[in-house]
């Protein structure tokens, strides 16, 4: 089983709202989502799943992003109409928002941190809620294993970064690394690396499944910036022991942030032609990539990110599929 780890923001959601919708989102992967912010976006994703009964996990108690802000914002009497619009906007997604945890197929994931103790025993959780503990590191490992939590029947799973403790949690470890190996600026990125090959070894581990960040790196970052370069990240499987590899395609004029469209231009054409030879790259996130390529037009950084996740996780999902 696949948990793709994502930050609950605009494009991560559309990328698997959009999977999901085409039918191309694999029934052995399930994303997990750390709620960053309360949006309309984040309750129509949830509404989806509910209505597929796929399950989706989210962590409710967010080290990143705004999320319990957006909870616990309530009218206090002196906004001006502005905010007073909002807020009440807001107060209509919350409301839809607890409706929609209350269903079987939106499961919880918590930090082993963050006020673990008051969310795991917070009165919306039903009480038959399978929790999933998320461990950071080794440290969080040990004092989870020193707790009285550890015998819970509620815990299914216990993701863990440290393959040297997947033996702690026996028969609910997650094996949950970054394997995006990010760099500094994305000019420097090789045209091709090794990615990963957790999906064909985390059963050999004692696992249940994996975790990534999918082709975004683990550093939570709130607001972009406009890059030299533009670089288009796409996943696919190694010819070899099914490992899966990502090509890096990298525009040509950056010797500055402007014109980003032209940019995106060079990095596409790239993309297409390695991509048009191969049908097995030919999924839903690629598709759309061509199609702006086809019609020469620049979605916007968001959007390309977007797409990019969703060929990723298309593509795990067909390569579970074989396993």
């Amino acid at each position: 089983m696949y948990y793709p780890f994502l930050r609950g923001k605009q494009e991560e959601l559309l990328a698997i709202k959009e999977l999901l919708l085409a039918g191309k989102l694999g029934d052995r992967v399930t994303p997990v989502i750390e709620l960053v912010k309360l949006s309309s976006t984040l309750v129509s994703t949830l509404a989806e799943f509910v209505k597929a009964e796929r399950n989706i996990y989210l962590v409710m108690n967010p080290i990143v992003g705004e999320f319990e802000n957006n909870m616990s914002e309530t009218l206090l009497g002196n906004e001006d109409e502005d905010e007073v619009r909002r807020i009440k906007r807001l107060n209509l997604i919350k409301e839809k928002f607890n409706v929609l945890l209350t269903s079987e197929f939106v499961k919880i994931a918590l930090y082993y941190c963050n006020d673990f103790n008051g969310y795991f025993n917070n009165s919306k959780l039903k009480s038959e809620n399978e929790i999933a503990i998320l461990l950071k590191d080794a440290g969080e490992n040990m004092a989870f294993m020193q707790s009285s939590f550890i015998e819970n029947n509620r815990i299914k799973l216990c993701f863990t970064t440290e393959i040297e403790d997947v033996i702690n949690f026996t028969g609910r470890a997650v094996l949950w690394r970054d394997r995006f190996n990010k760099r500094e600026r994305n000019s420097d990125y090789p045209e091709d690396e090794f990615f990963s090959k957790d999906h064909s070894i985390y059963s050999t581990q004692g696992c249940v499944g994996f975790s990534d960040y999918s082709i975004v790196d683990s550093e939570y970052v709130d607001n972009g910036f406009s890059p030299y370069a533009i670089a288009i990240h796409m996943v696919y499987e190694g010819n070899e022991n099914k490992h899966l590899r990502i090509r890096h395609f990298i525009s040509d004029t950056n010797n500055s942030p402007k014109n980003p469209s032209q940019k995106y231009k060079e990095a596409t054409k790239k993309l297409v032609a390695w991509c048009e030879p191969n049908i097995s790259l030919k999924t839903l996130g690629y598709s759309k990539i061509k199609d702006t390529h086809d019609k020469e037009a620049y979605p916007g950084l968001g959007s390309v990110k977007r797409f990019s996740i969703m060929h990723h996780l298309e593509i795990t999902g067909e390569v579970l599929g074989t396993l």
